[in-house]
């Protein structure tokens, strides 16, 4: 047998190291050549970009001045256009609030666009919850879930009333001194959040009335005592609760800002959190299994009793419950709490809102109360002006993203104008900002920054470009539940009260986040903390 001398063996390897990189950039070029002719056969253009040093300088500049990360991109929209990318090291981010980007990611090139890795950055928390899932396993969650938000369902308005009283109770327990009506507008929502889905109070509201200083909205994990084995449906469970959803979605929120690297983030106190809500959930879960049909006829809207009717999975009820809860919870608190903020900053509106419902519901006898409907509450026009408006200037998810699931493209954005489509490699993430889309003067006028529900009598968005609930076949669910409780919210609060104002010694009307959280709860930098001091009389 021949030898093989130590240079036959160098040569060996150095054609296989030579084979292999020729192989690999044989791929690449043939991608780029790809990529190239889909391109041009979709009438692309190279879009808008930012210099690398100008992007990092304003998301700095946002960390500095605490606005948040996403903060820093409305300059960049008032000079670049609608669109825009910039690169950081090699990976470009694209960001876009054209309209008809928007449409394109969410409904005509639906199966081009994914969620990326947030199913990965969430499954702790919400497993396999609708806001997680893709693909069937989404398509199953959406068909199942939908019914329960039929217009039947969302009419029980006497399930919201039952959360009236102690609101009023406490309201007029401050005496007409400062309260934080961030923390009112949690503690109500999550009381009629779990009396939806699960058909159960949270006691959040009684608790208030008893010690008002102890808030439901900060948590710390300093002070949480994870051993301690209270039951679910105690007072200092349910109290643990929701302290646990804060921590957990600290936690999720943080590993979703870090995208690719979410791994690398220490995850802290994330396990006993989220350990802490599946026990409370399957609680939940196993009591709507075992519910007889005498039980079930008592809760014919309760979500979870009518979804264990026809799906017995008890981790898809659990991480439904889970997902649902953010939804109807934090939205709808950070909507409330806007509405509350914008009123007490517009005091003729504020009086043109109270006599629209005064003349359409009465002044909250009895009678008045019984007489409230889904239909009547849609009826009254300025009401929902008012909405649409709190809406527009401050959506509750104010930054979302998409991920190309394959070479693609967006009909806008390319050329120096940004007016001609341009290419999206597979794999590149796209943002996209409610918030600054519905800040956009070609759409809503040049006073496009002020709150003005006036605005809605005269002019009406075009499709695409007023985007609270998302749009397409991920449109939200609960959007109707969510401004039927909103509505209602509204209507009983200025039957019992007149007037909101600012607190003594509040700072101007600046917009500021505080605090970064799922769904921009916390309200903005003018207020100490997160709270939303007013005076309601």
């Amino acid at each position: 047998m021949p030898k093989i001398d130590s240079l036959d063996v160098s040569n060996m390897y150095s054609l296989v190291i030579l084979t292999a990189l020729l192989a690999v950039i044989a791929r690449w070029v043939e991608k780029f050549v790809s990529r190239r002719r889909l391109s041009e056969r979709l009438g692309c253009s190279s879009p808008v970009k930012v210099s690398r040093s100008e992007a990092l300088k304003r998301i700095s500049q946002g960390n500095r001045e605490g606005k948040g990360r996403w903060r820093f991109i409305g300059p960049l929209f008032e000079t670049y256009g609608d669109t825009f990318t910039f690169r950081v090291v090699k990976r470009r981010f694209i960001f876009t609030v054209a309209p008809e980007n928007m449409r394109a990611m969410m409904s005509s090139q639906f199966n081009d666009y994914g969620t990326g890795k947030r199913a990965d950055q969430l499954r702790p928390l919400f497993g396999e919850g609708i806001f997680t899932a893709s693909g069937k396993v989404w398509a199953h969650a959406r068909a199942e879930l939908k019914p329960q938000f039929s217009k039947d369902n969302i009419s029980q308005l006497q399930m919201l009333e039952g959360h009236v009283p102690h609101l009023v109770e406490a309201i007029r327990q401050s005496n007409g001194k400062p309260i934080n009506a961030q923390e009112l507008c949690y503690r109500y929502t999550i009381d009629s959040a779990m009396d939806f889905l699960v058909g159960e109070r949270m006691g959040a509201m009684e608790s208030y009335l008893k010690n008002p200083e102890d808030s439901f909205v900060q948590s710390s994990e300093q002070h949480i005592d994870w051993k301690a084995d209270y039951p679910v449906e105690s007072p200092e469970g349910k109290k643990r609760f929701c302290q646990a959803f804060e921590i957990a979605q600290k936690h999720t929120h943080i590993r979703a800002a870090n995208y690719d690297t979410y791994w690398l983030y220490p995850q802290g106190d994330l396990p006993k959190a989220v350990a802490e809500l599946h026990r409370h959930g399957e609680y939940y879960v196993e009591k709507a299994l075992r519910a007889t049909d005498e039980e079930r006829r008592e809760r014919p809207h309760t979500f979870l009793y009518q979804a264990a009717l026809t799906n017995k999975d008890k981790k898809f009820l659990r991480d439904q419950f889970l997902s649902l809860l953010l939804a109807a919870r934090d939205t709808t608190t950070a909507w409330l709490t806007w509405t509350f903020f914008y009123l007490s900053h517009h005091p003729k509106e504020l009086a043109k809102l109270r006599n629209a419902i005064l003349e359409h519901f009465g002044s909250g006898t009895p009678d008045d109360v019984e007489a409230i409907t889904l239909d009547k509450l849609r009826e009254c026009q300025y009401l929902k002006a008012v909405i649409q408006e709190t809406l527009r200037l401050s959506p509750s998810v104010p930054m979302n993203y998409r991920v190309s699931n394959c070479d693609t493209s967006l009909p806008k954005g390319g050329g120096p104008k940004g007016d001609q489509p341009m290419f999206v490699a597979k794999g590149e993430l796209i943002f996209f900002s409610p918030y600054y889309l519905h800040r956009r003067k070609e759409s809503y006028g040049e006073d496009a920054l002020v709150w003005n529900p006036e605005r809605w009598e005269t002019r009406r968005p075009r499709a695409w470009e007023y985007l609270p609930f998302s749009g397409g076949p991920r449109v939200c669910m609960g959007q109707q539940y969510a401004t039927t409780e909103a509505s209602y919210f509204l209507v009983r609060l200025l039957q019992n009260f007149s007037s909101i104002t600012p607190a003594p010694g509040t700072k101007e009307y600046i917009y500021e986040d505080a605090h970064r959280n799922l769904s921009f709860k916390k309200v903005n930098g003018l207020f100490q903390e997160g709270k939303v001091p007013v005076c309601i009389t």
